[in-house]
């Protein structure tokens, strides 16, 4: 099942609710900074990690559905 423009939108709205840090779903140029960073001489001394950017989402219980239950859904 694919989802309309307007399905996609109104997941990804509740999705954003479940951002403690800002509310609202990590953007591309988040992404980018954060790569830019790992690529920079200021993380010489990191290694190992996985760096997650996420404002805080995978911290959370996830209180919106489950993406698969929601693609699910009759509309």
């Amino acid at each position: 099942m694919k989802l309309t423009q307007e399905e996609n939108q109104k997941y990804l709205q509740l999705a954003a609710l479940d951002v403690p840090l800002k509310g609202q779903l990590v953007t591309p140029e988040e992404v980018a900074s954060s790569l830019l960073f790992l690529a920079s001489e200021e993380s010489s001394f990191t290694n190992g990690e996985i760096l997650v950017v996420d404002g805080g989402q995978s911290l959370t219980t996830d209180k919106y559905d489950d993406y698969a239950t929601f693609l699910k859904r009759e509309f």
